[in-house]
Formats: structure tokens, C-alpha cells, sequence
């Protein structure tokens, strides 16, 4: 209470949304209808996309931030998240291994410049836990990252985006309702590489060796 004020305590304290100055979207994108509990039974494809947040431009206090989830045949996208600032590289590593065995989703995404962070963690976790991960390359093509994000607009305006009802699926509608006024936007970037690692996935690019940790092209 001490620390909001006028719309964004609405936002905040009441748990209603509202329109933040300077965000990109409106709040009649953000309706309670967002929001599920249980995951649909006919997804066309699944996948799992991780912001690291370790790279040299990350802000100290930015969260790794994994964003899972599945498209329709409606093409709505259907996610959840979670995120954390304590996670180093090797504990990032083995989150990733746990969430795969949970969801067991038909690829996994990362920018190419981040698989590096991994390869030696994976080989291992893939060697140990007797499981191998799809991975796969999803390189933002030199695009700003808020262009990027932007292109999530037509699923938002279209009510084509539903998170589940967790503590890290709050987290990431905080963001988008945010942005780009958000101090965070680490779940955001996670979730629009996650669309594009969708759209991949449909469109039956897979992984040129699964034995190894490599990456698509």
C-alpha cells in the first residue's frame, strides 16, 4: 500500500486492469477471461522457451524467465511461466531438465548466442538423467527485441493468449501489461520466442541430431 499510488495501486492492491501511461497495450487485452487452470487437451505443438538473462545488455536483478505452453487450432497460445533471479547458469540447466520431464514438450528454444552458456550442462544432465532434449536455435534475425515483442500484438488484441493462473503466469501478464514501461520484461522476450519456436514446430522443422545438445537451423 505504501508503495503504489493511484492506477497502478488499482492495478497492484485491487487486482484490476488498467491502462499504465506509455504502455503499449490497452487494458481490455487484459481480461479475467485470460486466465485458466487446466491445460486443453488437443495442442498442435508444445514447447518450452528460456530467457537466460545472463547475457552482457541484462540488468542487474533480471529473472531467468521460462515460458511454456502449446498452440490451438485457433492459434491461441496457451502458457505458463516462471521466473527467478537467483538461478545461476547450472541450476537454469537443471530447471530446464525438470520442466521437459513435467511437460514433455515437442522442442525446447533458446537464442543461438545463450546455447553456449549450456552445451557442457546438457551433455551431462543428458548423460545422467538419460534424456535428450530437442533443441532448437530460434535467432531473433538482428530485430530490437521491443520489435520483436510488438509482433505478439495481434495475438493480444484478438484475446488469442491465455496464462495460467500461477505466481509466475501473474508475473508475465504484469509484464505485457507493462510494456515496455515494465523495469522487467524478461517473461515478455521468453514468450514471444516461444510463438516463433511454435510456429517452427508446426511447420516440422526439427533438430538436424537429437543425440547432441545442438541447435536447429
Amino acid at each position: 500500500e505504501a508503495q503504489y499510488s493511484g492506477l497502478r495501486a488499482a492495478q497492484e492492491l485491487e487486482g484490476r486492469f488498467v491502462t499504465i501511461e506509455g504502455a503499449e497495450w490497452p487494458a481490455e487485452y487484459f481480461t479475467d477471461a485470460m486466465w485458466f487452470e487446466d491445460w486443453p487437451d488437443q495442442l498442435l505443438a508444445r514447447g518450452i522457451a528460456l530467457d537466460p538473462s545472463k547475457g552482457k545488455a541484462d540488468k542487474v536483478g533480471d529473472d531467468s524467465a521460462f515460458v511454456w505452453g502449446g498452440v490451438d487450432r485457433q492459434a491461441c497460445l496457451w502458457v505458463d511461466a516462471d521466473l527467478d533471479n537467483t538461478r545461476d547458469v547450472a541450476r537454469q540447466a537443471v530447471r530446464m531438465f525438470e520442466l521437459y520431464a513435467y511437460y514433455r514438450p515437442d522442442g525446447v528454444g533458446f537464442e543461438p548466442d545463450n546455447l553456449g552458456l549450456f552445451a557442457e550442462l546438457f551433455r551431462r544432465l543428458q548423460a545422467e538423467r538419460r534424456m535428450t532434449l530437442p533443441i532448437y536455435g530460434i535467432p531473433h534475425g538482428g530485430v530490437n527485441k521491443e520489435v520483436r515483442i510488438r509482433r505478439l500484438t495481434g495475438h493480444l488484441s484478438r484475446g488469442k493468449v491465455r496464462v495460467r493462473d500461477t505466481p509466475g503466469g501473474r508475473r508475465l501478464v504484469a509484464q505485457l501489461r507493462d510494456f515496455p514501461q515494465a523495469e522487467h520484461d524478461d517473461a515478455v522476450d521468453a514468450l514471444e520466442m516461444l510463438e516463433r519456436l511454435l510456429t517452427r514446430l508446426l511447420m516440422g522443422k526439427r533438430p538436424a541430431d537429437k543425440s547432441q545438445p545442438q541447435i536447429s537451423r
